[in-house]
């Protein structure tokens, strides 16, 4: 595709289309929250975001364990809706959720969950994550299988801090934070802040 930048630019001033790998609501309307978010707070323009779900193939097998396999997971899924749509759309998102587990000294292994974000655009690609929620000792001692916390619910996030934060809240700030990246420097600078 090649990158006419002034009409990328007017695009994001008037509003664009976000095709996003899935199509559960929390992803979505994370997703959407985050564009809306990014070019409200960081850009000073209100577009509106059209966010379309795409399938993309992907085997079920629960949450991945590492950053590592959470990564590569969303980075293929973007990749592979980029090679198919990029041309329609000037932003293709993937975000999924993961385990991530830290061993410090000799203490036992602290489990961690978050969100991972890939944003792919003409400019380029980056990675984001949310921040990171330790999973209670208690509660890994006694899974077998998977974590508590359901679809409706707003899932294991939610579970862990009571409702406060959940996964469409998780989808946004991973989301926001790889459009900070691919946007650094482009729409803003250290320490200004650029309007288009």
């Amino acid at each position: 595709m090649a990158f006419d930048s002034k009409d990328f630019w007017r695009t994001l001033q008037t509003g664009t289309a976000v095709a996003v790998a899935g199509s559960t609501s929390p992803r979505l309307l994370g997703v959407r929250d985050a564009f809306s978010r990014y070019f409200r707070e960081v850009v000073g323009v209100q577009p509106s975001v059209a966010v379309v779900p795409q399938a993309v193939e992907q085997k079920p097998v629960g949450l991945a364990v590492s950053d590592q396999e959470v990564v590569a997971s969303v980075h293929q899924r973007v990749a592979v809706l980029a090679e198919r749509l990029e041309e329609e759309y000037p932003f293709i998102v993937a975000v999924e959720g993961g385990l991530h587990t830290l061993t410090l000294d000799e203490d036992p292994p602290r489990t961690f969950i978050r969100a991972w974000a890939a944003v792919h655009c003409p400019l380029g690609e980056a990675l984001g994550s949310s921040g990171s929620i330790e999973l209670p000792a208690g509660v890994l001692a006694r899974r077998s299988g998977f974590l508590a916390g359901t679809r409706r619910g707003g899932g294991i996030i939610s579970s862990l801090t009571g409702g406060q934060e959940d996964r469409r809240r998780a989808t946004a700030e991973a989301t926001f934070h790889a459009l900070c990246s691919v946007f650094y420097e482009v729409i803003e600078g250290p320490g200004q802040r650029r309007r288009l």
